[in-house]
């Protein structure tokens, strides 16, 4: 997209996953001729490896705001009055084990979360999106071996420490 559309699309590398060294890439679409200080919209398509279709749906947005802005007026508007930032996936790791086949019910990140110094598919690993410092381990006392473990502490995960930085630098 940024090759096919320059002057609307700019893409950045935020930061690289803890276990696998997997990029996390974020993608803005913005009407970069204008130099006003516009809103920043954010829209991250996958937390949990086992829904791939976020990822689809975020590239099917950048699709649609970039083929569309100089034929459909309200894209025009939309691409004019916001800074788009979309994240296809923060969780580039479980996408990749989801995606060749490794296990199908594979939600959380690499981390080796029993500290045994070997990764279990099955049971280690973060839910990236119960990692946040908002709300984080409102459910209480779940072990590192389940699908929903929030990780140790709140941001423990350098996936959510990446978004969260990147969030909080541009103000969303």
């Amino acid at each position: 997209f940024a090759k096919k559309y320059p002057n609307l699309v700019k893409w950045k590398i935020l930061g690289e996953t803890a276990t696998n060294k997997f990029p996390i890439y974020a993608i803005n679409i913005n009407n970069f001729s204008s130099t006003t200080n516009k809103p920043r919209i954010l829209i991250i398509g996958q937390h949990h490896s086992e829904e791939p279709i976020g990822v689809e749906i975020s590239f099917f947005i950048i699709q649609e705001l970039c083929e569309r802005y100089s034929l459909d007026k309200e894209i025009e508007n939309l691409v004019n009055s916001f800074s788009w930032w979309i994240i296809p996936t923060i969780n580039p790791e479980g996408m990749y084990y989801f995606q060749n086949g490794y296990f199908n019910h594979k939600r959380k990140n690499n981390s080796d979360t029993n500290k045994n110094g070997i990764f279990d598919l099955k049971y280690d690993g973060v839910d990236l999106n119960r990692n946040y410092n908002f709300n984080w381990n409102n459910d209480f006392n779940i072990s590192p071996d389940s699908r929903y473990f929030p990780g140790y502490y709140p941001e423990s995960e350098k996936e959510i420490k990446i978004i969260s930085k990147f969030m909080k630098r541009k103000n969303f």
